[in-house]
C-alpha cells in the first residue's frame, strides 16, 4: 500500500474510484440521475486532461491497484491557502488508511508550498465524509455555497485545517 503522483494512464483507474465512490455515497443524497451521469466512458478522458495539463493528483495503490485519490491546488477562494478539489476512496477498501494516506500527501503538498491552512468543500449532506474530515483534524469554518454538479445546485459546506 502506498500513494504517488498520479499519471495519465491512471485516468480510466480514477475515474472508475470516483464513479463507484459517488454511486455509494450520493445515492439518496443527491437527484440519481446527477449520479447516473457520471460514468468512467465521461470521466476518464476528463481525468487524461488534468494530469496533462499539470493538476497535481495522488493515488492510493493496494496490491498494483488505484484505490483512491486526491487532486490538490492552490485555492481559488484565498491566497496562500491550498484546497483540496476532490478526494475518493474505492468503496471496497475503506477503512483500510487510504484516506489518510492520500490526506498526508495532500498536507505534504500544501507544507511544501508555503501554504499555512487548507480548505475542501463537502456535500452539506454527506455525514460520511464530514465526519472524516473532522476525524483527520479539519473543521467547518462557517463558509456555505451552492454548486453546480452535472447541471443542478447542491448545497456544500467548506471544511478548514490550520497547517
Amino acid at each position: 500500500m502506498g500513494a504517488r503522483r498520479a499519471v495519465p494512464g491512471d485516468a480510466i483507474a480514477i475515474a472508475t474510484v470516483q464513479v463507484a465512490s459517488w454511486n455509494a455515497t450520493y445515492r439518496g443524497l443527491m437527484p440519481d440521475e446527477a449520479i447516473d451521469r457520471m460514468t468512467v466512458e465521461t470521466r476518464a478522458p476528463r481525468w487524461v486532461d488534468i494530469i496533462e495539463a499539470g493538476h497535481v493528483v495522488f493515488v492510493a495503490v493496494e496490491d498494483g491497484r488505484v484505490v483512491g485519490f486526491c487532486s490538490v491546488a492552490e485555492s481559488a477562494d484565498e491566497p496562500d491557502t491550498g484546497e483540496i478539489t476532490a478526494m475518493y476512496a474505492d468503496p471496497n477498501v475503506l477503512g483500510r488508511g487510504h484516506g489518510h494516506r492520500l490526506m498526508g500527501e495532500a498536507i505534504g503538498w500544501f507544507t511544501a508550498r508555503g501554504f499555512h491552512a487548507a480548505t475542501l468543500w463537502v456535500l452539506a449532506t454527506n455525514h460520511i465524509g464530514r465526519t472524516f474530515y473532522e476525524k483527520a483534524g479539519w473543521r467547518p469554518d462557517g463558509v456555505e455555497s451552492d454548486h453546480e454538479v452535472f447541471g443542478m445546485s447542491h448545497h456544500h459546506a467548506r471544511f478548514r485545517i490550520d497547517l
